[in-house]
Order: structure tokens, then C-alpha cells, then sequence
């Protein structure tokens, strides 16, 4: 039970996975001096040469060869038959981890394309909007972008929401978004659901739904409501996969700055799968209208539109 214990914690030192009050306690009770502490060190770095394949005495062999003659015996035997015994089976499960996951990058070459985040995040892409993010996020999500785009971020509590530009960062637990960094030195922020807070190297400013942000050349941020229609140029191309008629009308709601209101709470839920290419507003009611058959018209006095009145 003991030589499993020290073989564990071998493992855990030379893969570096310890503490650093377990490693101190590590040097302290298994190495003996200064060249000892080097040759494991030097385990370190060639650990990284042993397959899965080879076998414990093959393993031995290649590192046995590497360490100074007088030191050899200096360090515990076990150590490295440990990690020559186990690197088929922890090569996966300890190797595997980095501090430095593969980055991808993908670049918008039309309107409204969609990347999904290994979080489960969605960003939608406006032409020519770049993204970089990491194969796996880690403990922190932490993305670079550039253009225009609508962030879709899966709430976690645990791990902040970080959109690095070349402007300004955004941190987010989880909400809906547009972030526009495509003009000249400016950045625009509208919030459609939840909050952000939005740094640059003058301001900090905290924005919440239906507030948008705008910075000029690197400025103080400037915070109002949300006036216009931010996410127009989501209107070329509009998808819904079994979604809420009432998150389609708050997504219509942004895009085309236009009001939906429903008759009641049955006709809200009713879920629609449908695509939208370059539609006028007017034509979307008229889908949603014979796709459920249910009355859609507009108040000639408030202007807004009631969906399943009677």
C-alpha cells in the first residue's frame, strides 16, 4: 500500500501535478541532494520521450542511459519504473491536459454564420468578423474578436465570459448581446437579455437589457437606451430550430426594432422551426400567422404587433 502511495505521488511530482507544499514535502522525504533533484528534473523532460508502447524495461533502459553515472542510483528505482509501468495508462488521462489548448480561428465570409463555443456559447457572425477561442476551454473562457457579432453565452456562474478586442474587453456571466468593433476605433455594445461590463482603458461601465454602450477612439464609454434596430444585419438571414414564439419575438424585436405582444401565455410557447432569408417584417407575421393559424395584426394606434388577438 505504501509502495502504491509513493508511486502515486511519483507520478503526480513528475507530471506536475502537485501542490507546491506537496512538491516541497516530495524533495524533501526522495531526493538527496543537488544532482539527484537535477536528474529528476531531467525525468521531467524525457518523460515526454516514453511511448505507451514501450515496455518497463525498455523505458528504464532510455533513462537510465540519460542520467549522470554517479546519480543513477541516487534517485527511488520505483520512480521511473512507476512512470515507465503506467505510461500506457496515464498517458491519456495525465498528458493529455495543457495550459496552452489549440486556438481556432474562423473568419465570416457571408452574413449570419454561426460558430458554436465548446461551452455551448453560440456566436453569430456578421461578413468578415473574425473569432479566435481554444479547442477546450479551461477553468477561464476567454475569447479575441473582431467585427461584429451576436454572443449567445451560456450562463456558468463559475467561469466569467471574456471578449478580448483590440478596444475594449467584455466579461459576461450569461446573456445576449451585440458586440460591433467594425468601425474605425469604435465599439458598440447592445444588450438584448442579462449584463455586461465593459472595460477600455478610460471607463468601466456596466450595461443591462435594452441599454446599449458606445465608445469613440478609445474614449469613455457613453451608456443609453437601445434606440434603433442593433442587429438589422441579422435580418438576411434568420433561423429557428423548435424555439419559443416568445424568444423568436424578442429576437424579431431587436432586429427589426419593431413590438410583439401575445394574447396569452398557450400561444407563447408554441415552439416554430423556420428559416428567413432578406424577409421584411410584415411577411414574417404573415408566416407565423398561417403556421399556426392564428390571427397576427398591428394596433393602428400603438403600433405594436399582437400575436393570436382576436
Amino acid at each position: 500500500m505504501e509502495n502504491d502511495e509513493n508511486i502515486e505521488k511519483a507520478l503526480k511530482y513528475l507530471f506536475g501535478k502537485m501542490s507546491n507544499e506537496e512538491k516541497q514535502d516530495f524533495e524533501k522525504s526522495h531526493l538527496e541532494n543537488e544532482d539527484a533533484f537535477n536528474d529528476i528534473m531531467l525525468l521531467c523532460q524525457i518523460e515526454n520521450s516514453l511511448q505507451p508502447s514501450q515496455t518497463d524495461d525498455e523505458a528504464w533502459k532510455k533513462v537510465n542511459e540519460k542520467l549522470k553515472p554517479k546519480a543513477r542510483f541516487k534517485i527511488l528505482k520505483s520512480i521511473v519504473w512507476a512512470v515507465a509501468a503506467a505510461a500506457a495508462v496515464m498517458f491519456v488521462f495525465v498528458k493529455m491536459p495543457s495550459n496552452n489548448p489549440k486556438m481556432l480561428k474562423y473568419t465570416a465570409s457571408s452574413v449570419c454564420e454561426v460558430v458554436n463555443l465548446p461551452d455551448g456559447s453560440v456566436v453569430c457572425l456578421n461578413n468578415g468578423a473574425t473569432i479566435e477561442y481554444p479547442q477546450n476551454f479551461n477553468k477561464n473562457r476567454i475569447v479575441k474578436f473582431n467585427g461584429e457579432g451576436f454572443f449567445d453565452v451560456k450562463h456558468d456562474e463559475k467561469s466569467k465570459f471574456v471578449i478580448e478586442t483590440s478596444q475594449a474587453k467584455v466579461t459576461v456571466l450569461g446573456t445576449e448581446f451585440n458586440l460591433n468593433t467594425s468601425l474605425d476605433k469604435n465599439v458598440i455594445v447592445s444588450v438584448t437579455d442579462g449584463c455586461v461590463r465593459i472595460d477600455n482603458n478610460n471607463s468601466s461601465v456596466t450595461v443591462g437589457k435594452n441599454e446599449q454602450a458606445t465608445a469613440q477612439n478609445g474614449k469613455k464609454f457613453q451608456k443609453t437606451k437601445i434606440s434603433d434596430a442593433p442587429l438589422q444585419w441579422q435580418a438576411q438571414l434568420l433561423e429557428f430550430k423548435d424555439c419559443k414564439l416568445e424568444k423568436v419575438a424578442e429576437k424579431l424585436c431587436y432586429v427589426y426594432g419593431q413590438e410583439i405582444v401575445f394574447d396569452s401565455k398557450e400561444i407563447a410557447n408554441l415552439k416554430l422551426t423556420s428559416r428567413y432569408q432578406n424577409s421584411n417584417f410584415e411577411d414574417i407575421m404573415l408566416g407565423i400567422s398561417a403556421a399556426f393559424n392564428i390571427k397576427v395584426e398591428k394596433s393602428p394606434v400603438s403600433g405594436v404587433w399582437v400575436i393570436g388577438g382576436k
